[in-house]
């Protein structure tokens, strides 16, 4: 009952794209696809953060010394884990809320229920800054400032947090790479989220 659901969401978020593609095209923009398959996101992306992860720790081992991982403490490890997942995606949903002209209405929040991965999706195109904000904020605010802030406090079980906080953002942060390395020359640009893919669909102003 829940594939269906999705499915069916899925189908109506299609054809919402699709028409809302054809109405950018009348009015002269160019579609732009910057998607990543399943596989890129769980190889490639998840590589890119390694230079991250590895930075932290030797952060870590510098300034709280490595007997601090004495302390881990592995309960509250697991339990910060699993409610940031959801709180990843509600960090996604608010700044896209905040983007979006429609607000909350704009954002969908579910599951893909045969992977087990919840998602964020905004209905609505966004501007490059907007779009780049809702997609790095919860590997910044859960990654990088959880990761200093273990690291000053010399907390074992947030610096792991915060390297697994880095590794579930990392098709964030590779799909912001893609979105820096395009270059719209100068044109104006809107930023939608794919219906059913990682990644995003770019509308170019043409003429």
């Amino acid at each position: 009952m829940k594939h269906e659901k999705t499915n069916e969401k899925m189908a109506q978020r299609k054809a919402r794209v699709q028409k809302r593609c054809a109405q950018f095209e009348a009015e002269g923009y160019r579609q732009i696809d910057l998607t990543i398959s399943a596989k890129t996101a769980n190889s490639r992306a998840v590589a890119s953060t390694l230079p991250l992860i590895v930075l932290h720790v030797l952060l870590f081992g510098w300034i709280a010394g490595w007997r601090a991982f004495a302390d881990l403490d592995m309960g509250l490890l697991g339990t910060a884990v699993l409610v940031s997942i959801v709180v990843h995606e509600l960090i996604h949903g608010l700044f896209f809320a905040l983007a979006a002209p429609g607000g909350f209405r704009s954002v969908e929040f579910g599951v893909f229920w045969e992977s087990m991965n919840p998602y964020c999706y905004c209905a609505e195109p966004v501007s490059k800054g907007q779009y780049l904000t809702a997609l790095t904020m919860p590997g910044i605010l859960l990654g990088t400032v959880v990761g200093v802030m273990a690291i000053c406090f010399g907390s074992a079980t947030w610096l792991l947090f915060s390297l697994v906080a880095y590794l579930l953002a990392s098709g964030d942060f590779f799909i912001a790479v893609m979105i820096f390395r395009y270059d719209s020359k100068g044109k104006q640009t809107l930023f939608l989220d794919h219906p059913d893919q990682p990644g995003l669909l770019v509308f170019q102003k043409e003429n």
